[in-house]
């Protein structure tokens, strides 16, 4: 069976405010975290966890990506570093259950970030701070 992987960027600040954290960058944490929990991850064999230097979110640090053969990639951005690895493994292991790769919002963990943000197309979901949308509705008669 042909492996997936699950790209992770080694580079990534350790949030968009702050570039390390005790000496380390976030992506450094991240991958740490789910080299860890990765060993007891009952599909450790059909994934290949992969470091990058650089998935290009430098707006929307920690990242990872999700890739297979004929599967759409995903990629996530703005995850806490040292909460984010389980729910990471979560996703991968719906990733990998999904026939097209595809994972509807419905259903993908929350990466201890309760807001979606914004959505470009099927490559990268972002998550934010909560937001209030004011605005005036008037009819005429």
């Amino acid at each position: 069976m042909t492996k997936h992987a699950l790209f992770v960027c080694k580079s990534c600040m350790y949030s968009l405010h702050q570039r390390e954290y005790m000496g380390k960058r976030g992506g450094w944490y991240l991958l740490d975290r789910l080299l860890s929990l990765s060993e007891s991850w009952q599909l450790r064999a059909s994934f290949v966890i992969q470091p990058v230097e650089c998935l290009s979110a430098c707006k929307r640090p920690c990242a990872v990506a999700l890739a297979a053969p004929h599967k759409t990639t995903l990629m996530f951005g703005d995850l806490p570093p040292l909460e984010s690895a389980a729910a990471v493994l979560q996703l991968a292991s719906q990733y990998y259950n999904s026939t097209d790769g595809i994972v509807t919002r419905q259903e993908r963990p929350v990466f201890n970030v309760d807001y979606f943000e914004n959505s470009f197309g099927r490559l990268r979901v972002s998550y934010g701070a909560p937001f209030t949308v004011q605005g005036t509705i008037s009819w005429e008669f």
